[in-house]
């Protein structure tokens, strides 16, 4: 995607959801981290809020979600045309930067969270955020840190939160412009009831939904190394490929394996057909990966040619 199709993208989204909310606001959701890319820790007149870390008052504020109310006329009034956020210079910049990474691989573009759409003031979706940043994991029993503010986490878990969790991260009325794990812009949208408007975040959550989240920083990584393989071949990521990896990845802790080998797990399972898993070669592999020396990678290499050969898969 060219920068000017991307920031054409998210303007479009952009301007429904301000037509929506014709008297809400639309903010920047920003992490500016120690490089600060768009220059907003010096201060700047915008009305903005943290969303505060409970559990760790003394945590840097460059690390915590800022969310920042777009208005040109609290910075350059003359620039005002016909939408005081739509006009704000500081949208068009953080439209660019979060388009550099996507074209361009730059990691300073994950400061740029999405931009969100709604009634609510920065303060009260910072307080949210706030609150649901922090949840136990009963399956590892102790309290964890979870990353809802960061969209390459949330597309993860998105489609099947529950809409209790979905209102009580974003409230009734609020829709999130953003990039995705799957580098495309994507919205997450509560479109909550009144019913649900004052739920709080469910704990704690579903084993599948800890599983995901656990597994949320392995496959982020392994869904660039497939994109940059399948790229290579001309071709893209299946529309699925988050699913495909976490179920790979949820297999792959079943059998034990961790780390460099789950890893490698999942870099070979995309490549094969459904049914390897059940195979005596693969499974003699992975048993010894887990109770012998040498990795999974040395034992899949040890696997006979007739095993590739039955279930390589025509794309990979």
């Amino acid at each position: 995607m060219q920068n000017a199709a991307f920031r054409q993208e998210v303007l479009q989204h952009l301007t429904a959801l301000r037509a929506r909310w014709p008297d809400g606001n639309l903010h920047l959701l920003y992490v500016p981290g120690t490089e600060d890319p768009l220059q907003l820790l010096a201060g700047h007149a915008r009305v903005q809020a943290i969303a505060r870390d409970l559990l760790q008052v003394d945590a840097d504020e460059a690390f915590l979600p800022h969310v920042i109310t777009l208005d040109c006329r609290k910075v350059a009034a003359y620039l005002l045309e016909t939408d005081p956020a739509l006009d704000d210079p500081l949208l068009e910049a953080s439209i660019a930067l979060a388009a550099e990474g996507i074209i361009g691989n730059d990691g300073r573009a994950h400061a740029v969270c999405g931009w969100l759409a709604s009634p609510d003031d920065a303060s009260t979706i910072a307080r949210r955020l706030g609150q649901a940043a922090h949840r136990f994991d009963s399956g590892a029993r102790r309290t964890v840190r979870v990353r809802w503010h960061d969209p390459r986490v949330l597309s993860h878990l998105w489609p099947e939160l529950p809409a209790l969790q979905r209102t009580a991260l974003l409230g009734a009325q609020l829709a999130w412009v953003a990039v995705g794990a799957m580098s495309r812009v994507t919205v997450f949208d509560a479109e909550a009831s009144k019913t649900v408007a004052t739920a709080r975040m469910a704990t704690p959550s579903d084993t599948t939904q800890w599983t995901r989240l656990r597994h949320v920083g392995m496959v982020n990584r392994l869904l660039e190394l497939w994109r940059e393989r399948l790229h290579e071949a001309g071709q893209t990521l299946p529309e699925d490929a988050i699913d495909v990896l976490h179920r790979h990845a949820a297999q792959a802790s079943a059998q034990g394996l961790d780390g460099r080998d789950a890893q490698t797990y999942v870099l070979l399972a995309v490549k094969l057909k459904a049914g390897f898993e059940q195979d005596p070669h693969w499974r003699d592999a992975i048993h010894a990966a887990t109770d012998a020396p040498g990795t999974l990678e040395d034992h899949a290499n040890a696997l006979p040619a007739a095993f590739w050969e039955r279930y390589a898969a025509a794309c990979v």
